[in-house]
């Protein structure tokens, strides 16, 4: 097991993927999502302006945009039905499981 895979082991720390334009922006955009390790996917036939956006967002995240098929993006999701055009998993940091709480 790798360093990035063990850090994801670690309590506190939940991996999620997030799909569709908006979710994956916000996504990129908040401080308790730990983004070390993450992948972020666009469909290479959307619009010019958003995979400039988004590119800017994954630059100040450090991390690199992937540009593939909508299969592959669809993959990444795992939504048989999903036409979005952006999917990224991430990891939320600081997360406390319920059994904390019982």
């Amino acid at each position: 097991m790798g360093n990035a895979e063990s850090r994801m082991k670690k309590r506190g720390h939940r991996e999620v993927v997030v799909f569709g334009r908006r979710a994956v922006m916000e996504a990129l955009a908040q401080d308790a999502i730990d983004l070390e390790g993450c992948e972020v996917w666009v469909v290479k036939s959307v619009a010019a302006g958003f995979r400039s956006e988004l590119q800017q967002a994954c630059r100040r995240a450090s991390i690199d945009l992937r540009v593939g098929t909508p299969a592959e993006v669809r993959a990444l999701s795992g939504e048989s039905g999903y036409d979005q055009a952006a999917a990224a998993r991430i990891r939320l940091a600081r997360v406390i499981g319920v059994t904390t709480y019982l």
